[in-house]
């Protein structure tokens, strides 16, 4: 009898350890998910970020005439980057605009009216910024660059300065 209940104890042991290795995993592995999905998280708006800030770099860069780029107040109440070109005689507008939490583009004629959603989406965004710094004694101008995504503990702000010959200058 006492060989029997020294078996069924050796039993209820590994039982018990296997239960305990078990549980012991499962808790590493679902910390490990978290972390992985919080890192994840992060990197997403990091990369959004970078995208905002090289698509405005961009766009500023390759505008960088007097008179091509002003800011303008947009109807639902933001700043509005406007790039204008002319085509065979027609002015045309590229209006850069936050709209809905994503960052949008609308390449429009210039008495075009204003239409929130009729942009494409560049990146998802909660917030933005641009201000121009005019050139002083003959030098190049600045162009303020400010980007914000997230939310909660993810939430990040980008911001850059991208020197200019003549663009914001009227």
């Amino acid at each position: 009898m006492r060989r029997h209940l020294s078996g069924v104890l050796e039993l209820i042991f590994i039982a018990a350890l296997l239960l305990l290795f078990g549980a012991t995993s499962f808790m590493v592995v679902s910390a490990g998910g978290g972390s992985y999905q919080r890192v994840m998280d992060k990197r997403a708006v990091s990369g959004d970020l970078r995208v905002a800030l090289s698509y405005l770099t961009t766009q500023l860069r390759q505008n960088d005439e007097a008179g091509a780029v002003s800011l303008r107040p947009d109807p639902s109440g933001g700043d509005m980057l406007v790039f204008t070109q002319t085509f065979d005689g027609e002015s045309y507008e590229t209006r850069v605009y936050l709209a809905d939490g994503r960052l949008m583009e609308a390449t429009v004629a210039a008495d075009a009216s204003f239409e929130t959603l009729a942009g494409t989406e560049i990146v998802p965004l909660t917030g933005w910024r641009v201000a121009f710094i005019p050139p002083s004694d003959g030098g190049t101008g600045l162009a303020l660059l400010s980007v914000s995504a997230g939310e909660g503990p993810f939430a990040e702000t980008y911001e850059t300065a991208v020197r200019l010959n003549a663009a914001g200058q009227s």
